[in-house]
């Protein structure tokens, strides 16, 4: 170690220690300054005033065949040396010199080779591993799978205990290979002169097989009681009265006997008389023959009644036990009576159908009223500038109508005529309303709406909605299309569109793109090469104005890609049949060649569509196969995919595909239903539209039209499960009439003729802002409507867009003590500084006290530095030594 000078040091130091007390002062001043005026500084440096690069002891490689040490330098610093050469014939790896070499397999892992078992480690000179001499199995054991011995099961049989266990190749008793069974008395009796005997079955195990004897033993001597053995059983001698137990025989005009043995002794005699059934009469053997009493209803109602009229409906029955109604009513019956009916529109089939023991019978009456129920034609839907007017051109048909205008904005001239007009009102953006015209007669009354767009020339506004070509896939997941559909408001056709693709939504754009054309697709853009899911995005810009939108993918390990990977095949059945086609099985069957903990998790998914968390069933089982039984129905014709996914343990994550063929097998389009569904924001006052964009709490109101093509519909029933994000279905109108049934339930809409339709409407509300994240959230509600008719079913769906925004708060952050530049970065700094100089000359603050601690201080931190750096040289030496 260097000697340290006290006296130079003390020598230094004093003259240090005058300037000290003055730059103590500039120092404090400065740092004041700095605090005032918001600045902030950060030192990486240690307290020598550099910056150490490394730490003590580590290496690393500066090339292929170089290295560099970290040592300690006279700043007491840490850096790292200058480049030095590996010998020759190495390279250098993580800092340390090594002979180049490959490894032939993972340390510890197992194989067989011949049968033996070799072990993977380094048994030479160089770092890499190799596969060990092979050894022998234990006696009786032999190399299976991965490298492990084991006993081959099964390999024979012996009697153990009466019944057949299997033995393994080292000579271990295993499971039951066969229950050999007990000794058993049979239920089959004989007669040996005049005992009785009874069989016996004997059961047991011997050389390595079950076996089983019959024999006879002695039951009983008949002798000992007088009687005799007959059949098995000891009798007395009787003389039968009928020949064969069960004959028949008559015994009155609806009576019968039967024979059989019913006293103690052995013979036959006839039983006690027995009841035909109501209605029939015994002939012949013994016999019941049923009397037929066959059924009929007449059913009688006026054929045509007025407008408004009530009418009545009676019938009577013979023979019948019970009636009920269809068609134009229903319920259960008297099987005689009569029924009012209030009054209808349009023409109505009633159907009584009464059945009795002897079968049934049907008749209907068809009653039509003789009156013209109106039909109310709104006209064609309008575009019209704000503060401006437009003629709304209403009809009907019928006679003695009367007209009635209504609209949920704007205001009406002439409301009470067919030829009504509106005036628009003023509209901060495109605004739609809806006018509605009721037309009335004596016999009822019609609505229709009319939807108007109230325009304003300003307005602008971009929107874009991300999809992409698959939602899942087995990685690598390659060629994923993503497609962009932008709506802008208050342009024109020929505004041209800037589309941004990322296909990990990192900021970094895969594809750029500027087109007129509002919907685009980037072909076979996307790869991704991890499990998991992932996020696309899309970036537009028009007319200033810029939006987002995003999607996920999902990617799966999927097993298959070698010899020795584990594998899973699925199949259908059915896999093809006729639209619509239900409960098909899917069956699943692993191959895990040696993978996984020995116990399966399968999903199943009956469409490919469906996320990794959506699946249809799961389940858990050792076995390594699985059937889903009558899991998937299909609806519609089409090609459909369905999809397993088995995972188990660590290492085993694999899935399959197959695929089910649901053919439209019907040509017959007779009696079709078509169903079309729309929403209208209320809050907003827009029309009835496919898509409405809402905010949280909005009032929304869904418009249903269900229509008969090609033939006549029976029992409509129209079905809305409301999702969520909506909630509160009310203010149900059927055709202009509210009704208090429940869409969730099914509504019934009755009877629906061809070319007819029926307007559902009702009201529902947009959920608080605490039900959705921030940006848009898109919900989709959707209808069906299904009747009695093959195959009649269809649905429709309305999307609801509902924006929830976030208002960004602003952080505040003091720029002094008063906000004032002048007085924090001047007049507080300057009066500080002042009263420090004050504070010192006045000895309030001990500096001659503090310098002498700080001298002290600086002594054992010099001599301290000295003896690092000493060792650091050392040991700096030391490793360059040990490397050359």
């Amino acid at each position: 170690m260097a000697k340290i000078n006290n006296n130079v040091i003390n020598k230094h130091m004093s003259n240090f220690l005058k300037k000290m007390a003055f730059a103590m002062v500039f120092l404090v001043l400065v740092l004041i300054i700095a605090i005032a005026v918001g600045a902030k500084t950060a030192s990486a440096c240690n307290s020598c005033g550099c910056q150490s690069e490394c730490k003590s002891g580590e290496l690393k490689c500066s090339s292929s065949t170089s290295y560099k040490v970290c040592s300690q330098y006279c700043n007491g610093c840490w850096y790292w040396s200058a480049s030095k050469s590996c010998p020759s014939g190495t390279v250098c790896e993580g800092g340390h010199c090594v002979i180049p070499c490959s490894n032939e397999c993972t340390s510890g892992a197992k194989r067989c080779a011949n049968g033996k078992v070799e072990t993977c480690g380094n048994y030479d000179s160089d770092s890499c591993t190799e596969w060990g001499d092979a050894k022998d199995c234990p006696t009786g054991q032999s190399c299976t799978g991965a490298g492990i011995c084991k006993c081959t099961d099964h390999v024979k049989k012996e009697c153990v205990n009466n019944d057949l266990y299997w033995y393994d190749s080292c000579n271990n008793k295993q499971e039951l290979a066969e229950d050999c069974g007990n000794d058993e008395w049979t239920e089959n009796y004989r007669c040996s002169g005049d005992w009785t005997q009874r069989e016996k079955i004997k059961r047991g195990c011997a050389y390595a097989a079950c076996y089983e004897n019959r024999e006879w033993a002695n039951e009983y001597d008949c002798a000992i009681d007088g009687k005799k053995c007959d059949g098995g059983n000891c009798v007395i001698k009787c003389t039968n009265e009928c020949s064969t137990t069960g004959a028949k025989k008559c015994s009155g005009e609806s009576t019968y006997q039967i024979c059989g043995n019913y006293d103690t002794d052995d013979c036959l005699e006839w039983g006690d008389d027995k009841n035909c059934a109501v209605g029939s009469i015994c002939k012949g053997a013994g016999i019941c023959e049923h009397v037929v009493k066959p059924v009929s209803v007449d059913l009688k109602g006026p054929e045509s009644i007025g407008c408004q009229e009530n009418f009545t409906l009676t019938w009577t029955s013979i023979n019948a036990t019970s009636c009920s109604a269809s068609g134009a009513w229903s319920g259960t019956k008297a099987v005689n009576g009569s029924q009012s009916m209030a009054a209808i529109q349009g023409s109505k089939t009633y159907i009584l159908t009464c059945t009795g023991n002897d079968g049934s019978d049907t008749d209907s009456v068809t009653v039509s009223v003789s009156g013209d129920v109106p039909v109310a034609e709104a006209g064609d839907d309008k575009e019209i500038f704000e503060s401006s007017s437009i003629l709304l051109d209403g009809s009907s048909t019928g006679s003695n109508l009367t007209y009635s205008w209504t609209c949920n904005g704007g205001s009406l001239t002439d409301a009470s005529s067919a030829k009504a007009v509106f005036q628009a009102p003023s509209v901060s953006v495109d605004t739609y309303y809806v006018c509605t015209l009721k037309v009335s007669n004596n016999c009822g009354f019609d609505t229709d709406t009319v939807n108007i767009l109230v325009k304003n020339k300003t307005e602008k506004g971009l929107t874009v909605n991300l999809t992409t070509s698959t939602k899942s896939g087995c990685i690598t997941l390659r060629n994923v299309d993503l497609t962009a559909e932008a709506t802008l408001v208050g342009g024109e056709s020929t505004d041209q569109i800037t589309y941004y693709f990322d296909c990990t939504n990192d900021g970094n754009y895969e594809k750029t793109v500027t087109t007129t054309a509002r919907n685009y697709t980037a072909n076979d853009l996307c790869t991704y090469e991890a499990k998991g899911t992932h996020t696309a995005s899309v970036k537009v810009s028009a007319l200033g104005l810029t939006d987002t939108a995003t999607a996920t993918i999902t990617t799966r390990r999927c097993g298959g890609g070698g010899s020795d990977d584990p594998t899973v095949l699925l199949d259908g059945h059915p896999d093809n049949g006729c639209a619509p086609l239900k409960n098909v099985d899917l069956y699943a069957e692993v191959s895990p060649n040696g993978h996984g903990d020995g116990d399966y998790t399968y999903y199943f998914y009956c469409d490919e569509d469906n996320d990794d968390d959506d699946y249809d069933k799961k389940v858990t089982t050792s076995k390594t196969s699985y059937t889903a039984e009558e899991l998937c129905d299909y609806s519609e014709s089409g090609t459909f995919t369905a999809r397993v996914r088995v995972e188990s343990g660590d290492d085993l994550d694999i899935d399959d595909e197959t695929t089910i063929e649901a053919e439209d097998c019907d040509d017959d389009e007779e009696g079709n239903i078509s169903i079309e569904k729309l929403v209208s924001n209320v809050t907003d006052k827009t029309a009835y539209l496919d898509s409405i964009i809402a905010a949280p709490g909005d009032v929304i109101s869904f418009k249903i039209t269900v229509e008969a093509v090609n033939g006549d519909l029976e029992n409509v029933e129209l079905t809305d499960i409301l999702p969520s994000g909506i909630h509160d279905a009310r203010d149900i109108y059927v055709d202009g009439s509210k009704v208090s049934d429940d869409l969730e339930n099914g509504l019934d809409l009755g009877d629906i003729d061809e070319g007819d339709t029926v307007k559902v409407t009702f009201t529902a509300y947009v959920a608080g802002k605490d039900s959705f994240s921030f940006g848009q959230n898109r919900i989709i509600n959707t209808a069906k409507a299904e009747c009695d008719n093959d195959d009649c079913s269809d649905e429709d769906s309305a999307t609801v867009t509902v924006n929830k925004t976030q208002v960004e708060g602003a952080t505040t952050v003091s720029t002094g003590f008063t906000n004032n530049p002048f007085i924090d970065s001047f007049v507080i700094p300057a009066g500080l500084a002042l009263f420090l100089i004050w504070a010192f000359k006045a000895k309030l603050i001990k500096a001659e006290e503090w310098l002498d601690a700080k001298r002290r201080s600086y002594f054992a931190y010099k001599s301290r530095k000295v003896l690092d750096l000493e060792r650091a040289k050392l040991k700096a030496q030391r490793i360059a030594d040990r490397f050359n």
